[in-house]
């Protein structure tokens, strides 16, 4: 379609230019450019150009255009034109070198949010108030009446060292009630009872840790 309209506008051009007297259109707009392979010119006629679409188009070219002098067959070509009024158009000036594409401004890398700063460490006071605790007596962990085992023979004697250091060694029998991991270096306490007038172990349990000295909270 598009070569038709230039072939109809060089036509017209070519009548307007045999009739004498015919007054030149005033060009409109900007010019413009086409461009493609040249297949076909006559130096100081015409020139006919294949678009990268396939398509192609003839051009009018004025014999006070200046031709570059490396134009040639199957080589690129630009062809500068401006349109007139009456819907014809004029050609301004050929190029041999292709158009210099716009350069694309090149993508802006995307702004990551920074991580958010440490938080600052806790004031020298404060570490201080957390590491000497409430101001009072010092907690102590007693461990009312125990003794230490120091030697166990599962179903008939049981030895403990008392808190003062004197030793004493129980009789176990069937009843006696033991923790089911005794071991010897361990904290107990001796439950005993008397079975036909001897001294025998009722039970053994762990002590309880009581923790004394702690300061009431207000």
């Amino acid at each position: 379609m598009r070569s038709g309209i230039f072939a109809a506008a060089f036509l017209a051009a070519t009548l307007a230019t045999a009739q004498e007297g015919t007054p030149t259109p005033a060009p409109i707009g900007t010019e413009q450019v086409d461009s493609g392979t040249v297949v076909n010119y006559e130096q100081g006629r015409n020139i006919v150009i294949r678009r990268a679409d396939g398509s192609q188009a003839i051009y009018p070219v004025a014999s006070n255009i200046l031709w570059p002098p490396d134009l040639k067959m199957y080589g690129w070509a630009n062809v500068y034109y401006t349109l007139f009024e009456d819907g014809g158009f004029h050609v301004t000036r050929l190029t041999t070198l292709p158009p210099t594409p716009t350069p694309i401004a090149p993508t802006p890398a995307p702004i990551q949010a920074s991580s958010p700063p440490p938080p600052p460490p806790p004031s020298t006071a404060t570490t201080a108030a957390k590491a000497e605790g409430p101001k009072g007596a010092p907690v102590q962990l007693l461990m009312e009446d125990a003794a230490t085992v120091t030697a166990y023979e599962k179903g008939r004697r049981l030895t403990v060292r008392q808190k003062d250091g004197t030793r004493r060694t129980y009789l176990l029998d069937s009843s006696s009630v033991l923790p089911p991991r005794l071991a010897v270096k361990q904290k107990v306490i001796v439950e005993t009872k008397t079975v036909r007038g001897k001294t025998v172990v009722a039970r053994v349990v762990y002590p309880e840790i009581v923790i004394s000295n702690v300061p009431k909270s207000k």
